[in-house]
């Protein structure tokens, strides 16, 4: 039964309850399947465009950075260490990189999050298929073909127009593009979509069964991105709304609250599980600096959210914030008229969530990255505006001008910017060449100093085998990397002076020369040449040309660029 019908259902399967009529704006003589066969092709076309703008050859071949390295380090890990080494990142994610096929260069495994960016199409162009469908209809579509159907107004743009402009923003959006990296965020993204999607096929035709495929997809999403808990409250919170506002589902309403209670449960055993951990007092202070600021009032509070909150609409793509704000509103507005409110109050729920979450100190406040979940989202919802713009002025010839312009528009502030965030280029660390380089230039009686961030990357694309162990207090990567076992080997436990110091420390006596790694803390690299002098050893190049120690081919084959290179000390 439709969500907002209340009258009796005529008997009829799959176009129950769709008004009989015929005239020139009937249904077209095409059969079903070729419809759907065509939207399939549509999604198939998507995908692949999602693939060949995010460069395939670079992602599979540019090395990982620091961020990327201790999630890949997971994989040479033990299963029964998995939760140790799921640290920022989800444990269902830390999962699913073992199942990326083992070919290809070392980093293959950015295959994950590109899949998941090509999956947003699915959904997108879902949500994009709910505006051929208006109030003015009987909203039970479950196709293209039945929308076809049971629009009573002339035919509108929007039921071709929607689900392509909606699957171009997803897979298009600028946010997404311009991070590609080997972190949960294009899961995110992904599941706030899919989501929101399923909410509307509960509200298109609501049954039991729906809602327990929209719970268990809720619960499954919260095991591979943290952030689905702001979409499952949100869903679940549209669904309660509009069923409240019409006061006479109240069983629906108790369906509503028992499956809710199941999913709170659920994803409260997942957070203790596997997410509480990682979330405490070293990953606050990590993020103090992106949590409003509640303690010092409106005012300061406001200077806070504000520049943020225009950024962020901004970032989705459609130019100035006004505009971008303007066709946000007239997508939710969109949703709401095409009969799935709920659908509709998802993206406005989400944001006094992450307002309410920025003040509670356990969300950073519209951090591109951790908000993707967000913009992307409103980076369909606000191509969903464009198209209902457009599809109202072009139903009529005195206004088609203006509905092809609003289109056209869309597509000239879209397009730029999203081919902007598709050439950023990506983190450049280096590190693997520099292990390659140690690696092939290390001499017997050699040792090995890695800094405290760089032994994640050593753990990655080293040859030896590391061992993965709790770490200390106070750090947000709960896991560190030692080599008990090599003495060849060592790791600095920190960055402090006395923590470097005391690396050097247990170089062993009579050792010649002494490779030092450094990565994402090059400012440090003054104390670790001081610390050395004190034992007597001096660098094989000047500070300033540390490259000059290797040959061009010794780089060259190892593919370190110039000016990263490891540091080589040596004694008498």
């Amino acid at each position: 039964m439709a969500v907002d019908d209340p009258r009796p259902q005529q008997q009829g399967g799959l176009l129950e309850g769709l008004p009989r009529w015929t005239g020139r704006d009937a249904a077209p003589s095409l059969p079903g399947w070729v419809l759907r066969g065509a939207e399939v092709l549509a999604v198939l076309a998507l995908a692949l465009l999602a693939v060949r703008v995010r460069h395939p050859a670079r992602l599979f071949t540019h090395q990982f950075w620091l961020d990327e390295s201790w999630v890949a380090d997971s994989t040479r890990a033990s299963w029964g260490q998995l939760r140790l080494l799921t640290s920022s990142t989800p444990i269902g994610w830390t999962v699913l990189l073992r199942a990326v096929p083992r070919w290809g260069d070392a980093e293959r495994y950015r295959l994950l999050p590109l899949a998941f960016a090509v999956a947003g199409a699915g959904p997108a162009w879902f949500l994009g298929r709910q505006l051929a469908v208006t109030r003015r209809g009987t909203p039970t579509a479950d196709g293209l073909v039945v929308a076809w159907r049971a629009s009573r107004h002339r035919p509108s743009w929007a039921r071709w127009l929607g689900p392509s402009v909606a699957g171009l923003a997803a897979v298009l959006a600028p946010t997404a593009l311009g991070y590609p990296y080997l972190k949960q965020y294009t899961a995110e993204a992904f599941t706030s979509l899919l989501l929101v999607a399923l909410v509307a096929w509960v509200e298109r035709r609501w049954s039991p069964v729906r809602l327990s495929v929209l719970a268990a997809t809720a619960v499954l999403s919260f095991l591979v991105a943290n952030t689905a808990l702001f979409v499952t409250v949100a869903v679940f919170g549209g669904l309660a709304l509009t069923s409240l506002a019409r006061r006479s589902q109240w069983r629906r309403l108790a369906w509503l609250a028992g499956t809710a209670a199941v999913v709170a449960v659920a994803d409260l055993w997942v957070y203790r599980t596997f997410l509480a951990a990682s979330n405490g007092a070293a990953m606050q202070r990590y993020w103090r600096g992106r949590y409003i600021p509640a303690t010092e009032g409106w005012g300061e509070g406001w200077r806070f959210v504000a520049p943020r909150a225009l950024a962020a609409i901004e970032s989705i793509g459609f130019g100035p914030w006004p505009l971008a704000l303007a066709l946000l509103v007239a997508g939710v507005a969109a949703l709401w008229r095409a009969g799935v409110p709920a659908a509709a109050l998802a993206l406005p729920i989400m944001v006094v969530e992450v307002v309410v979450a920025g003040l509670q100190r356990r969300y950073p406040f519209l951090e591109l990255r951790t908000s993707m979940f967000l913009i992307v989202l409103a980076t369909v919802v606000a191509a969903l505006g464009v198209v209902a713009l457009a599809s109202l002025a072009l139903r009529w010839r005195g206004t088609a001008l203006l509905g092809l312009a609003v289109l056209v528009g869309a597509g000239a502030l879209f397009l730029p910017e999203a081919r902007q965030a598709a050439r950023i280029p990506l983190f450049e660390e280096n590190a693997k060449g520099q292990v390659r380089l140690i690696e092939e230039l290390r001499r017997p009686g050699d040792v090995v100093v890695l800094g405290s961030l760089a032994a994640y990357h050593w753990a990655y694309y080293g040859s030896e085998r590391p061992t993965f162990v709790p770490a200390a207090e106070g750090r947000t990567i709960r896991f560190e990397v030692i080599y008990p076992h090599d003495r060849g080997l060592l790791v600095a436990k920190g960055r402090t002076p006395a923590l470097i110091k005391e690396a050097m420390d247990q170089v062993p006596p009579g050792t010649r020369r002494v490779w030092v790694l450094v990565n994402h803390e090059e400012h440090l690299i003054p104390i670790w040449v001081r610390n050395a002098a004190r034992h007597g050893w001096r660098l094989a190049a000047p500070m300033a040309h540390l490259c000059a120690a290797f040959t061009e081919a010794e780089r060259a084959r190892a593919g370190v660029s110039s000016g990263q290179c490891p540091l080589l000390f040596s004694f008498g």
